[in-house]
């Protein structure tokens, strides 16, 4: 999905051990129809965030982890290499 740019991929590096994406993980849901919504979830449960100062918060943690990340094109190609990688071994 990826390659055929349906998403952007972006992996925070190993380095960077402090960041949002740590804690659990979070989905923020943008659509054209609705109001934004959110996801979080842990090992045992999930449950949907609605409130707008929730959601806003979860958009902010978004916002910190992609600023971490490289960017989709050079995690597209560390992906990549760690498949070649992984084949080899």
């Amino acid at each position: 999905m990826a390659e055929q740019e349906r998403v952007n991929l972006q992996v925070a590096p190993l380095d960077v051990p402090k960041h949002p994406g740590n804690a659990r993980a979070f989905s923020v849901l943008v659509t054209q129809d609705n109001p934004d919504s959110g996801y979080v979830e842990n090992a045992r449960e999930g449950q949907s965030v609605t409130e707008a100062d929730e959601v806003a918060h979860r958009r902010m943690l978004f916002a910190a982890l992609q600023a971490v990340a490289p960017a989709p094109d050079s995690s597209l190609e560390h992906v990549r290499e760690e498949i070649k990688r992984l084949d080899k071994a």
